[in-house]
């Protein structure tokens, strides 16, 4: 369909054109091979719908959106406060989006606060919470000398004190 007007969401050999809730907004295309990345390149979010990444034949990968690692692959399946992971987590999170590591340790395990993101469009998510206890409010499970025996996804850490003048 060369020369022709592309609707919205409808899509040719390059381009994807984005919805839009205002009907006076100008049309926002995006290079078709932005669409299914797994992060939402049109406001209306409509390059990230599932029935356009099957219509193209795409997987959008699992990524975050936002965190300490913005637009990095979720490190999937990971082990957090002893529980294995598959998929996004709703268990201790840090305004109560769905979020993964993108980095774990040795064992497959969150290790770090500076390693996460919440996840993006194309990431599956656990349906529900998985862990019994909130650890970002009673600390989670402890061993027997008193110690978490794991890095808690709560909150990040304090920043550094300032240095003397």
């Amino acid at each position: 369909r060369a020369g022709a007007t592309l609707q919205p969401h409808e899509h040719n050999l390059r381009f994807f054109r984005c919805g839009s809730d205002q009907p006076d907004a100008p049309p926002l295309c995006i290079h078709l091979q932005q669409a299914c990345n797994g992060v939402h390149e049109c406001p209306d979010m409509s390059d990230e719908r599932r029935s356009l990444c099957r219509e193209l034949s795409r997987s959008p990968p699992c990524v975050t959106a936002t965190g300490s690692g913005p637009y990095r692959r979720c490190a999937l399946p990971f082990v957090y406060r002893g529980e294995r992971f598959n998929a996004c987590s709703l268990d201790d999170t840090v305004g109560g989006m769905p979020w993964c590591p993108t980095a774990l340790n040795e064992a497959g395990a969150y290790a770090a606060y500076s390693d996460w993101g919440e996840c993006g469009p194309g990431c599956d998510v656990e349906e529900d919470r998985r862990l019994s206890t909130d650890g970002c409010v009673d600390g989670g499970a402890t061993d027997s000398d008193g110690s978490i025996p794991w890095v808690l996804h709560c909150a990040p850490p304090p920043p550094p004190p300032p240095s003397p003048p």
